[in-house]
């Protein structure tokens, strides 16, 4: 199941009205997601989530998890592993490489598309989206940023939009249903992924990157942590078709003395 947590309740009354077993198919973890996307701090509160959550999860014959690394948070929380299952997300069929959608493109503007799609709330990071479109036109650079989708961050979003002289630069389409967004999709020239600096937010993985790798699109990830699945893609597809060099022998800059900065300094493993 997806969030909220709460779904688990209902489920926890069918399971004994019908006998029928609970698979809860995990998305976020709580009530870590909300501290981190929500700002609650009430510490009664998180607690008394934190309990629903156990008797969900206590009552459940299954818990699979979209990330394996959802499985130490879940187990600290007194689940045995061996009710921990590893399912990926997986994403509709209708996600596939298409061709330029004419009509489309012709209601955009010309020139480099960044396109974001989903949720406009806390957890996405705006801000970290909203201060690089301002600096990418401080160095007149021209980017469109396309916006799709809806949330309690848009006000604050068209707030900052204009705050910072960037009308020109956004174009907030709204919402439109999921079998449409590779047409849409198929007019940028990158997606974006973006994720609040957050420990938490590093053990997610956003459904919309199975999307985006099945359309075969390149995509930006906004976020302060790698995920260990996209890395493992990374090593597996990119790294191997990639030259080894060694960038200051190419620029004959090889410094004589270790720099005095954290890399320099650094323990070595």
């Amino acid at each position: 199941m997806d969030s909220p947590i709460f779904v688990g309740i209902p489920a926890i009354v069918a399971k004994y009205k019908f006998h029928a077993p609970i698979y809860f198919w995990v998305q976020d973890l709580w009530p870590e997601s909300i501290t981190a996307a929500g700002g609650i701090k009430n510490r009664f509160v998180i607690k008394f989530i934190d309990k629903i959550t156990r008797i969900i999860y206590t009552n459940c014959s299954k818990i699979l998890v979209q990330s394996k690394r959802f499985i130490p948070y879940i187990k600290n929380q007194g689940i045995h592993e061996g009710k921990l299952v590893y399912h990926p997300n997986s994403t509709e069929n209708f996600y596939k490489p298409v061709k330029l959608d004419l009509e489309i493109s012709k209601t955009l503007p010309k020139g480099i598309r960044i396109m974001f799609a989903g949720n406009l709330g806390e957890s996405q990071s705006f801000e970290t989206l909203l201060s690089s479109a301002q600096i990418l036109k401080k160095r007149n650079k021209k980017i469109n940023w396309i916006i799709l989708g809806n949330g309690r961050m848009k006000d604050f979003i068209k707030q900052k939009i204009k705050e910072f002289d960037l009308e020109e630069n956004f174009i907030l389409l709204g919402s439109f249903p999921s079998r449409d967004m590779p047409k849409f999709f198929s007019c940028a020239d990158a997606l974006l992924v973006s994720l609040k600096k957050n420990p938490i937010f590093s053990l997610t993985i956003p459904n919309k990157i199975q999307s985006y790798m099945k359309l075969g699109i390149k995509s930006f990830i906004f976020s302060g942590y790698p995920h260990h699945q996209e890395a493992r893609y990374f090593a597996k597809l990119v790294l191997p078709r990639l030259k080894t060099i060694s960038l200051p022998e190419v620029r004959n800059r090889i410094p004589k003395e270790t720099p005095k900065t954290p890399l320099g300094d650094g323990p070595r493993f």
